[in-house]
């Protein structure tokens, strides 16, 4: 009876103490928790801290472990109703909102960067209110990403999957890419399938269905996507909601999460090495291969530099050139096809090269094509 009464006084406790935390939000306005994710050599450690004194340490086997413990602890009611922000204002990007998911957002973008290569500057995060933070994001950021974020093409063209092969170093410029472009550097010996559950900052994120490919994103959080939503002019580079992106493509859980028996549209991820690695191109396509890079850099400073008149003569050179190459490719491919065994890998080389090829033609004419914005730079 006694240990009875214990418990129910325990219980009676529990719920005062849950109706004061509802009720008063303040009294966690008061608090200051934070906490920070740190790599070790065989795991990874979740500190929390109050009042920036050291009470509680996690140990996670995985990233992912370890980012879905702080998920839960930016869920936490102190900061539940306190508005999320991106906010973009001129060349300068910044996230505002609760202080634990601000630093939370911040350690993944740092990840992101570093994935690519760049150690920027840890940015200083301001106070705005008791239960909000501010941060400028712009020194975190890639030159890249910092570059085009938040800005627009100058003509119809470059869209979602070349932004996220380009800003993941797979592909060299910004233009038009095809969807089978896309997929065939997904499915290459540059890119590996990932479960979600080993998702991390800096992964590309394959929206498609059974059939069609739908967009392409790159994973910074749970939160947080850099993505272009489309090839049209008025479309935007930028840091965005991931769940808006989602929900934009009608991608929504559990589909997020993996094709499932009732997902029509779903998502897959994918990790990529990095632009220091090149595809292993036979002998006879390697020289290709370098002449399609020239092309695709003269392409891509037709769309961005613009001049007025269109340099028609420039134009019909690089389609007279995209020609050529496209029917050495189609010689190439014939002749591989005859061969016994047939040499599979080189095959999905030389379909890849084609897959450049029609996207720089697409670009081309989306280029020429009469609506485009005269003189708009980035």
């Amino acid at each position: 009876m006694y240990g009875q009464k214990i418990n129910k006084f325990k219980v009676k406790k529990y719920i005062l103490f849950l109706l004061i935390s509802i009720l008063s939000p303040n009294l966690w306005a008061q608090e200051e928790t934070h906490y920070e994710i740190i790599q070790r050599e065989n795991d990874w450690q979740v500190e929390l801290y109050h009042q920036d004194e050291l009470y509680e340490t996690r140990k996670f086997q995985t990233y992912k472990d370890a980012l879905d413990f702080s998920v839960t602890i930016a869920g936490w009611p102190h900061i539940a109703d306190v508005e999320k922000s991106i906010i973009h204002h001129q060349a300068e990007v910044s996230l505002q909102g609760p202080c634990t998911w601000v630093n939370f957002q911040l350690y993944a973008i740092r990840q992101w960067s570093i994935q690519r290569g760049h150690f920027g500057e840890i940015p200083e995060v301001n106070t705005v209110s008791p239960r909000q933070c501010r941060v400028v994001l712009n020194s975190l950021l890639t030159p890249l990403v910092n570059r085009i974020n938040h800005t627009r093409s100058p003509c119809d063209g470059p869209n979602c999957w070349n932004t996220t092969l380009t800003v993941s170093g797979l592909n060299e410029v910004l233009r038009f890419t095809s969807s089978q472009e896309f997929a065939g550097v997904l499915e290459s010996q540059r890119c590996q399938e990932i479960s979600y559950a080993h998702r991390r900052p800096g992964d590309i994120v394959r929206l498609r269905d059974d059939n069609h490919e739908i967009h392409g994103l790159i994973y910074i959080s749970d939160d947080l996507c850099f993505s272009k939503n489309g090839s049209s002019q008025r479309s935007k580079y930028d840091i965005q909601s991931t769940a808006d992106v989602l929900s934009r493509y009608e991608v929504l859980p559990p589909c997020d999460q993996g094709r499932g028996n009732k997902c029509t549209k779903y998502a897959q991820y994918y990790r990529c090495q990095s632009s220091d690695y090149q595809l292993p191109y036979s002998s006879e396509l390697a020289p290709i291969s370098e002449q399609l890079e020239h092309l695709e850099c003269e392409v891509s400073n037709l769309v961005f530099t613009q001049s007025n008149p269109i340099d028609s003569k420039l134009i019909h050179l690089l389609r007279q050139s995209l020609q050529i190459v496209d029917h050495t490719l189609i010689n190439i491919e014939e002749q591989l096809k005859s061969k016994n065994p047939l040499p599979k890998d080189q095959l999905n080389e030389v379909s890849l090269l084609k897959a450049k090829v029609r996207s720089l033609q697409d670009q081309i004419s989306l280029y020429n094509w009469p609506t485009r914005v005269e003189k708009r730079t980035l």
